[in-house]
């Protein structure tokens, strides 16, 4: 017990790149000693590459998950949770040389390892506010996570689905494959396709959820009332969380994955709907005054306007003033002039 101690606290100070010559040569004897040793030893060196890796420009959040990585070795444990940061964020590398064989990747996000697999654990991926992440499945599909969400799986080969769960906003381009359907859970609906692309909305805070296909087909169950749905392309679903009803609707699809190419739209949104959006984009609070009327409807798009200009351009239409402090923006009832 002693000594798996100190070979888990030299691992430490390997991968830090903190390791003495004494150090080096007492790992390499240790891996010498059997093959459960270099397993071992692979284990934690491919756990410590998915929490580390920084490819395109996007950098994972380094020191929280090292020092997860460092939690997981104390206790055996091994649950990954990727939280991905943008490059605006300075941060060391403290990388293993083997780290580079996965740098030769050529899509932003992460494959996770089959041999990971058979440990049955959750991978959680995160998206920080204000920003989007783009993630790679291990079976090939692609998925953007927009401002603040989450996006989670088992790592189960045993599974007979590909199930993941969705907290907040994401759009799927799924790897067809005819033996294991992709479930996408959330909340208040799940959402059944092969192989297919859709945009599904799905905030904590929001009143409705939704889900817009894009291509293929989808069939998105109600959790509360058991009812299904399937939808075309063109189409959306929406779930009201008050009244627990489920609705079909034409829209423009391309309005509802904007998003992606760091665009925002609106098509006749209520200004509620705008506010809430504004605040993910632009990553701030935004505190209303109760006597707002919110009648006004907007049809806009955003591209590179900051959020002042934005607001600027609100406030030609509708009875606001506003006042921006750091990351609060106090929006109140006035005249227009």
């Amino acid at each position: 017990m002693e000594r798996e101690k100190k070979f888990e606290a030299l691992l430490v100070r390997y991968f830090e790149k903190d390791a003495s010559e004494e150090d080096l040569l007492q790992l390499k004897a240790y891996l010498n000693e059997s093959k459960e040793n270099c397993k071992r030893f692979d284990e934690l060196n491919e756990i410590y590459q998915l929490t580390d890796i920084t490819a395109k420009g996007w950098l994972y959040d380094i020191d929280s998950n090292w020092n997860q990585l460092k939690a997981r070795i104390q206790s055996n444990s091994i649950a990954p949770v990727v939280k991905m940061v943008s490059n605006k964020i300075h941060m060391l590398w403290k990388t293993a040389a083997v780290i580079a064989l996965l740098l030769a990747t050529t899509f932003m996000g992460l494959f996770i390892s089959d041999r990971l697999a058979v440990d049955s654990r959750m991978v959680k991926f995160v998206a920080p506010k204000g920003e989007k992440s783009k993630v790679i499945l291990d079976d090939g599909t692609l998925v953007w996570l927009n401002s603040g969400s989450e996006l989670s799986y088992h790592l189960d080969k045993r599974s007979k689905t590909r199930k993941v769960d969705l907290t907040g906003e994401g759009y799927f381009e799924v790897s067809k494959n005819k033996e294991l359907p992709f479930v996408v859970h959330t909340k208040r609906f799940d959402i059944k396709v092969l192989g297919t692309q859709f945009n599904v909305s799905a905030y904590d805070s929001d009143i409705v959820n939704e889900a817009t296909l894009k291509e293929g087909s989808i069939s998105v169950l109600n959790n509360r009332t058991g009812k299904y749905l399937d939808i075309e392309p063109g189409e959306q679903v929406k779930v009201n969380l008050k009244t627990n009803k489920m609705t079909v609707e034409n829209v423009r699809v391309d309005d509802y994955m904007a998003w992606i190419e760091n665009k925002l739209r609106f098509d006749n949104s209520s200004f509620l709907e705008v506010v809430k959006k504004l605040e993910r984009w632009y990553d701030v609070n935004i505190i209303l005054d109760d006597e707002l009327l919110y009648k006004e409807r907007y049809t806009m798009t955003v591209k590179t306007e900051s959020l002042r200009e934005v607001l600027e351009l609100i406030q030609i239409t509708t009875p606001i003033h506003y006042k921006i402090e750091e990351e609060k923006v106090f929006i109140t009832y006035g005249n227009l002039d």
